[in-house]
């Protein structure tokens, strides 16, 4: 699944999506960790909002501009992950994956997986197992 986070495009694998969810209100919690967003109701359980915009050191939206969620059951629990825009749903081979750049931080290195092209931009395939959620 290919999203728009700032001007950047990403991918999630289809593989660890539940579903997508929009609209949804995010409670934003006192003291809550600059990772966070807040919390949500999915069906009747409270999910931790992925602020994915801290962890790739991109500039942050409020939580009321929020509108599109993720929910990935890639984390070490079931979390909603916050994206701005929805491009695509882009099957990709494997092969068409190149590595991902060996100049990453190692903590940014382990959320990417690599990139690939797709309509003419660069996409970074985000590993959700790099992620703490």
């Amino acid at each position: 699944l290919v999203f728009e986070l700032g001007r950047e495009w990403f991918a999630w694998p289809v593989a660890h999506l539940t579903q997508i969810v929009v609209n949804r209100r995010i409670v934003a919690l006192p003291g809550r960790q600059e990772d966070l967003y807040g919390v949500m109701n999915y069906k009747n359980k409270v999910l931790a909002v992925v602020n994915l915009h801290f962890h790739l050191n991109l500039s942050s939206r409020k939580p009321d501009e929020i509108k599109i969620l993720l929910i990935s059951k890639g984390l070490a629990v079931e979390t909603a992950i916050a994206v701005e825009q929805l491009v695509s749903m882009a099957p990709v081979p494997t092969g068409a994956i190149a590595p991902k750049p060996i100049s990453l931080e190692s903590k940014t290195a382990q959320m990417i997986a690599g990139e690939f092209h797709h309509r003419g931009q660069m996409v970074t395939v985000l590993n959700p197992a790099g992620f703490s959620g």
